[in-house]
């Protein structure tokens, strides 16, 4: 009993509209992507081998996918941003117009990253107005809803990968590693189009609570860590809320 005791996870925003429309959802709350709802889980082919049609399992019922799309919490975008990258690597986006949408486009430069991506390739951080805090020592993946869309990949973007812990730290930022192309192109972030999953590396069940909360109130979480550059993933004994 006491190893099924829930893990506590307080999803925090100061975004009133995102704490209305897009908050982040926990397994079985997660909606299955258009496509897997349309697709059977059998179809009929010809089996040369017995001379008659058989049955051949779809996708719809690969269990690694199912778990992908139903175990993790999910994360989708909370505003619709456009963000424009040109040739010389330079780059903007509709943030700059628009400070309503409550998020920032950000970059990390080359030589943060560099050959972890091969090509002409630019970082951009993708401020997420939610912050996580858990006081249980658990990692979780950070990765791509890679079943629930494909937007991303048709782009040639890359979505990077990780290990989070919410006890350490609390920010859920998005990295997009985008291409650098010979025509510039507009990357779309649409309202309520999947961005992130969070694949909890427990057994346990995870209690997730979403919270609207003050601007102040938001900003100080994580300000007990120690000012040092990597301060927002410091472990350190003793360290207080």
């Amino acid at each position: 009993m006491i190893f099924r005791k829930p893990i506590k996870l307080i999803a925090s925003t100061y975004d009133l509209s995102a704490y209305t429309n897009v908050q982040p959802k926990l397994g079985k709350g997660n909606e299955p992507p258009s496509w897997l709802k349309k697709m059977k889980a059998y179809v009929q082919t010809w089996n040369p081998n017995i001379g008659m049609m058989d049955k051949a399992g779809t996708v719809a019922v690969c269990p690694g996918i199912r778990e992908f799309i139903s175990t993790p919490i999910t994360m989708n975008m909370w505003a619709e941003v456009d963000i424009r990258v040109n040739p010389d690597a330079s780059w903007s986006s509709t943030t700059q117009s628009r400070p309503e949408l409550n998020t920032s486009v950000m970059e990390h430069g080359p030589d943060q990253w560099k050959g972890m991506y091969p090509g002409n390739r630019i970082a951009l951080k993708l401020a997420n107005p939610w912050k996580f805090v858990s006081n249980s020592d658990t990692s979780y993946v950070f990765t791509e809803s890679h079943y629930s869309t494909s937007y991303f990949r048709e782009k040639g973007i890359w979505i990077s990968p990780g290990v989070c812990n919410f006890k350490y730290q609390h920010a859920t930022n998005i990295h997009l590693n985008c291409p650098v192309k010979d025509e510039p192109y507009v990357i779309s972030l649409k309202y309520g189009m999947p961005l992130v999953s969070f694949f909890p590396m427990t057994e346990k069940p995870i209690d997730l609570e979403c919270r609207k909360i003050d601007d102040d109130a938001w900003g100080q979480i994580g300000e007990h860590f120690p000012r040092v550059l990597v301060g927002k993933y410091f472990k350190q004994a003793g360290i207080k809320e």
